[in-house]
């Protein structure tokens, strides 16, 4: 958001006032929505809502796309009310749209393909892949990884596994010019607006990659609406009873894919191969790296895997499926689907309204004390900036046993300059992180 406001006063496509690494796709994706929503003179808040809601209509179109093009008949209408519920409120409420970009990448590149595939405008088609392939190279590790690399490999495995010659020049017009746009975004753009790369990653010890794959499973059915510390016999303890099985469902659907891939077309081979590259990608960094990140980088090809399900079910099985077993998946699905949004009201949302009583209260009191500048560590910085629509300023620091540092990720540079304000300053911390600055202070 505060990334966005600055674009909005910018007179420069990217503003070099302000702090930021490999999250240049915002400038094409949510915070790019609301730089142009703070041209109606709206709040922080009213701009963020107004952004989630544009973002979703723009998901609810491609979503219509896709399904019209895996030749699902009328039944993608169904499988369009199922996916839309649990989609619609991890994002809009958990997430804030931050992922959505990805999916709907993914969605606009399987279009692509697709008209590709039946032979239509294929010099047009090649020419706009190259270009965005390399814009999207642009944005960053992050779009190579779960956007880039699952369908370039799926490509390759497709065109060395099923000899299919189509995709030769579409994936050589996707990948290469992906790649070429990182680099150039990796040794110039970070280091003319960035604080520099994060690319690197580091090995988790043997010893402790047990620990995070267990780790890993238990964000994985968080992120599914899993709860701890509930009676099994109590609606939430079925509800994890679900979450368990409808994960052995993805898992029973992945299996029986592989086992039917001679059945499969070459497009929907596509989707298929790169839901499970990504979903393996995303894992490998979990696991076995130190990498800061959380199984919510997991959502896009746990999504993905659940929609190739919905593809699978109705265009491959047919009735090679009996009737019990029909009427078993989709009321667990139904049941699931129903369930999740309270599950993830209790998981998440009441999690975010606590945090947001928080750091209304934390901005009571600066408002009441008069504080204009200070510091805090990253996430109360800048909501407090965007709470209080830029009118009280805070500078991002990072605190640990081995001190105290500036975190000038999405933060304006001015206020990092020592001189850029003279007055009383505040210090937010949390709990642990008082204790902390106690112990160096001493």
């Amino acid at each position: 958001m505060v990334f966005a406001y600055k674009m909005n006063k910018s007179v420069k496509p990217i503003p070099d006032d302000v702090y930021f690494t490999t999250t240049l796709p915002i400038i094409f994706g949510n915070t790019g929505i609301e730089a142009i929503l703070f041209m109606f003179k709206m709040s922080f808040f009213n701009t963020f809502f107004v952004a989630r809601i544009v973002e979703m209509l723009i998901y609810c179109v491609l979503i219509d796309r896709i399904l019209r093009k895996i030749d699902l008949g009328k039944k993608w209408i169904i499988w369009g009310i199922l996916i839309f519920p649990t989609i619609t409120f991890m994002y809009m409420v958990y997430l804030g749209g931050y992922y959505l970009w990805t999916i709907t990448t993914y969605l606009i590149l399987l279009c692509i393909y697709k008209i590709y595939y039946l032979g239509k405008w294929k010099n047009y088609i090649f020419c706009f892949i190259t270009f965005f392939s390399f814009s999207l190279g642009l944005l960053g590790i992050k779009t190579l990884m779960w956007v880039i690399a699952p369908l370039g490999f799926a490509l390759i495995i497709d065109i060395f596994w099923r000899k299919n010659k189509c995709y030769i020049m579409l994936g050589a017009s996707t990948v290469l010019p992906a790649v070429i746009g990182y680099v150039i975004n990796e040794k110039i753009l970070l280091d003319k607006y960035g604080v520099g790369s994060r690319t690197s990653l580091q090995y988790a010890p043997l010893n402790d990659i047990f620990n995070r794959f267990v780790m890993t499973l238990n964000q994985i059915l968080a992120l599914m609406g899993w709860q701890e510390q509930v009676r099994l016999i109590s609606i939430e303890g079925i509800m994890n009873i679900v979450v368990l099985l409808f994960l052995l469902v993805i898992c029973f659907f992945m299996i029986l894919t592989v086992r039917n891939m001679h059945k499969i077309d070459a497009f929907d081979r596509i989707i298929f191969l790169s839901s499970v590259i990504s979903f393996v990608i995303s894992l490998f960094v979990l696991v076995f790296t130190k990498a800061d990140i959380s199984a919510a980088y997991l959502v896009p090809s746990v999504w993905a895997l659940l929609f190739w399900c919905c593809i699978f079910w109705h265009k491959y099985l047919g009735e090679d499926v009996a009737v019990r077993a029909k009427v078993i998946f989709i009321c667990m699905l139904l049941f699931f689907y129903v369930f999740s949004w309270r599950n993830m009201y209790t998981v998440f949302v009441a999690n975010r309204e606590y945090l947001g009583e928080e750091q209304k209260l934390v901005l009571d009191i600066l408002e009441g004390q008069g504080y204009e500048y200070g510091y805090a560590t990253f996430w109360n910085s800048m909501p407090i900036v965007a709470g209080s629509n830029m009118e009280i300023e805070s500078t991002n620091i990072s605190i640990s046993e081995e001190g105290i540092y500036y975190f000038r990720w999405g933060s304006p540079k001015e206020f990092y300059d020592k001189e850029y304000y003279d007055g009383e300053v505040f210090l937010v911390l949390m709990e642990d992180e008082k204790e902390i600055f106690n112990k160096m202070l001493v």
